[in-house]
C-alpha cells in the first residue's frame, strides 16, 4: 500500500490509478525491496512512457488497442473473426 501511496505522489501526472497495483502486486512477489519496486515502477512510468496508459481518458489505450486489431487482422485473421463473432453474439 505504501509503494501505491508513494507512486501516487511521485508521478502527480496520473496520481493513484486502481490499474497500478496489478503491477506493484507482480513485483511484491519477487525478493525486490519497496524502495526499488518503487523506483522500478516509476521508471516504467516515466522512462518508457507507460504513464500514457495511465492518464485521464486512457488516450495511449485507444492507439494499442488500434495497433493490437491491425496486428490481429494481418497475422491472426482467425481469431479476430472469432473474437468479433462472440461480441456480436453477446450484443
Amino acid at each position: 500500500m505504501k509503494i501505491l501511496i508513494a507512486l501516487a505522489n511521485g508521478v502527480p501526472s496520473i496520481g493513484y490509478v486502481q490499474g497500478l497495483n496489478s503491477l506493484v502486486g507482480l513485483f511484491l512477489s519477487t525478493e525486490l525491496s519497496d524502495e526499488n519496486i518503487y523506483w522500478l515502477i516509476k521508471y516504467i512510468l516515466i522512462r518508457k512512457k507507460y504513464d500514457e496508459i495511465f492518464k485521464e481518458g486512457f488516450p495511449r489505450v485507444q492507439v494499442l488497442t488500434y495497433q493490437l486489431e491491425i496486428y490481429m487482422r494481418n497475422y491472426l485473421p482467425d481469431v479476430i473473426d472469432y473474437l468479433v463473432r462472440i461480441y456480436v453474439e453477446i450484443n
